[in-house]
């Protein structure tokens, strides 16, 4: 074994349209408190939120991707949540 460890990835899905983020945290703070919370209960490495946002509603869509934010489209979430779940499992 190297004495490099490999570093994982934790993927969130978040229906934004029926989980709103809070209105009242940047998009940079919700990323960090994610981190955060994920690294107290054990999971290292790197974070990738998949948002599934409604396209039309959704405020200041450049603001989350510059944060770690995957913007996906609300109505294409049930399609795109399975392809983006499924490869998890293998």
């Amino acid at each position: 074994m190297s004495s490099e460890s490999a570093v994982s990835c934790t993927r969130v899905f978040w229906d934004v349209v029926d989980f709103t983020f809070p209105k009242d945290l940047a998009p940079e703070t919700i990323y960090n408190n994610m981190k955060s919370i994920l690294e107290k209960m054990g999971f290292m490495g790197d974070l990738s939120i998949m948002a599934y946002v409604n396209l039309e509603t959704f405020p200041d869509i450049p603001a989350y991707e510059n944060a770690g934010f995957s913007i996906i489209p609300h109505q294409e979430r049930h399609r795109f949540m399975l392809r983006d779940i499924a490869p998890s499992f293998h």
